[in-house]
C-alpha cells in the first residue's frame, strides 16, 4: 500500500489512541474490555468511541446482531465467521482493511472485549 495510506493510517490511530476511554471510566467494571480495545488496536478502525472510521464499522449498538459467545467466535476468526454470514460478507466489502485474527488472545480478554462492544449504545 502506499505512504499516503500508511499516513492516514496511522493518524487515525494516533487521533483515536487520543480519545477519551472508550466510554468506561478507568478502573470500573469495563476497564478490562476498554484497555484491550486500545491495546489491541481496536480504536484504528472503529475509533475510539466505537462509532466506525473510513476503514472500519460502528459498532455501536452491536448487541442488536451479536450475542456474546457469537461474538467472542467472529473475533478467532472474523473472516472465516463472515464467509458464512451473508450480512458480514456485504458489510467486509465496505472497507479496505480486513479484520484482524484475535485468536491469540485467551477467553478472558475475548470476552472482556465482547462485554465492552456489546455496552456501546
Amino acid at each position: 500500500m502506499g505512504r499516503g495510506f500508511a499516513r492516514a493510517a496511522t493518524a487515525v490511530f494516533v487521533v483515536a489512541s487520543a480519545g477519551a476511554g472508550c466510554g468506561e471510566a478507568s478502573g470500573g467494571a469495563g476497564a478490562k474490555g476498554s484497555d484491550l480495545f486500545k491495546s489491541q488496536a481496536c480504536v484504528t478502525c472503529h475509533g475510539a468511541d466505537g462509532a466506525g472510521t473510513v476503514f472500519g464499522p460502528t459498532l455501536k449498538g452491536a448487541s442488536a446482531h451479536w450475542t456474546r459467545e457469537k461474538l467472542v467466535e467472529y473475533l478467532k476468526d472474523p473472516l472465516g465467521y463472515a464467509a458464512k454470514d451473508e450480512r458480514l460478507s456485504a458489510q467486509a466489502k465496505k472497507y479496505t482493511l480486513p479484520m484482524q485474527r484475535f485468536d491469540k488472545l485467551p477467553p478472558e480478554d475475548l470476552g472482556a472485549v465482547a462485554d465492552f462492544v456489546l455496552s456501546l449504545p
